[in-house]
């Protein structure tokens, strides 16, 4: 699934997140990664690394809003 969430206003507006990644959606609970961003999120991203065994994994919780009722021009 690829998701792009694109801010039109408020103090994120003109910035937008990236998601894409494997959407298993009988699981209650899942997880999207963030693979890039633009504006405020530019060079978002989540990773993990591991250097010998010395490994890091790094969290971001991410909370989206939306409105229902939206209008979508093309």
């Amino acid at each position: 699934m690829y998701l792009n969430f694109y801010f039109t206003t408020g103090e994120y507006a003109g910035s937008s997140l990236t998601m894409l990644g494997r959407n298993e959606v009988m699981n209650e609970e899942r997880e999207m990664p963030v693979v890039d961003g633009t504006g405020v999120y530019a060079l978002s991203s989540t990773y993990s690394y591991d250097l010998e065994r010395l490994y890091a994994v790094m969290e971001y919780t991410l909370y989206v809003s939306y409105v229902e009722n939206w209008t979508c021009i093309w």
